[in-house]
């Protein structure tokens, strides 16, 4: 994630599936805070080129987890767990931030509770 600056989805892998429209959603300026199951929040980062999206090639050299994940956007991440065992649990982020661990790939939060969140990351993270 962080070594190919990039945010990933997977859904079907295929050319127009939910993961192809799910990313090019994003516009210039999001802030995107990554989630990872079982480890919580770990790391933030901003879309500055929405165009950038790609749907890699199956079994290509940056096909790294066997057909999974293959749609691709890049992303400036800003602060990333350096191990997502160090990211912050979905319980802390609930507790602290009112946030609540997402139910689907891409879900809003409010402005201030991002900064908020944002913010402790950039510490946690530094």
């Amino acid at each position: 994630m962080k070594s190919t600056g990039q945010i990933t989805a997977s859904f079907s892998c295929q050319p127009g599936d939910e993961g192809e429209r799910l990313l090019k959603r994003y516009v210039k300026g999001d802030t995107i805070i990554a989630y990872a199951k079982w480890h919580g929040a770990v790391g933030w980062g901003t879309i500055e080129n929405p165009k950038s999206y790609r749907l890699i090639e199956k079994g290509s050299a940056d096909d790294k987890l066997g057909g999974f994940q293959r749609h691709r956007l890049n992303i400036s991440w800003k602060a990333v767990a350096p191990k997502l065992e160090d990211g912050m649990s979905a319980a802390k982020v609930s507790e602290d931030y009112r946030i609540y661990h997402p139910i689907s790939t891409s879900v809003p939060i409010s402005p201030g509770k991002a900064r908020e969140l944002r913010d402790a990351l950039n510490q946690r993270f530094k």
